[in-house]
């Protein structure tokens, strides 16, 4: 098991890896993301470094899978997690810049809620904790317009957000 000061050297290196190759790319990309939601929290993961970003666990669908298929393939990569019930819930059209250049993702979002809060990351570079819904506001989550809808109290009626 890597310490500490491994897993965040892990962590950025893949952080810098990702954004050159996506960045690269200059393709859209489309990615599956959960609302991992149990008793008023929600599951957020971040990098295993001091100032990273929260986000939402998920990834990139990979080529011929459908969106359910990608999110559960995802979320056994990542997470220690028995799911009870997954909801599609949204489409987030996020465009940003970072570094100078421009990112464009189009994700998928699932409400999917679990069996237990018992759920570990299963990646050495990646933290995963439990937040209460009603103080996302106080985190540096992205993307933002994902994380400021989930405050409102018709959220689930949300179905489609552009980011910029």
């Amino acid at each position: 098991m890597p310490d500490r000061a491994e897993a965040a050297d892990h962590a950025r290196e893949l952080e810098r890896r990702f954004f050159a190759e996506a960045g690269r790319r200059r393709s859209i990309r489309v990615a599956v993301r959960a609302l991992i939601i149990l008793d008023g929290h929600i599951l957020l993961q971040r990098l295993a470094y001091t100032g990273s970003v929260w986000f939402f666990p998920g990834g990139e669908l990979e080529f011929g899978e459908s969106l359910g298929a990608g999110l559960r393939r995802e979320l056994n990569e990542e997470l220690s997690l028995d799911v009870d019930r997954v909801i599609y819930r949204l489409a987030a059209n996020n465009r940003f810049e970072r570094e100078g250049v421009r990112f464009h993702l189009l994700e998928h979002y699932f409400e999917v809620t679990p069996v237990s809060t018992d759920i570990e990351s299963l990646e050495s570079s990646v933290l995963v904790e439990w937040h209460a819904l009603n103080s996302l506001h106080m985190l540096d989550v992205r993307p933002v317009d994902v994380r400021d809808i989930l405050d409102l109290p018709d959220w689930r009626d949300v179905r489609s957000l552009e980011s910029e």
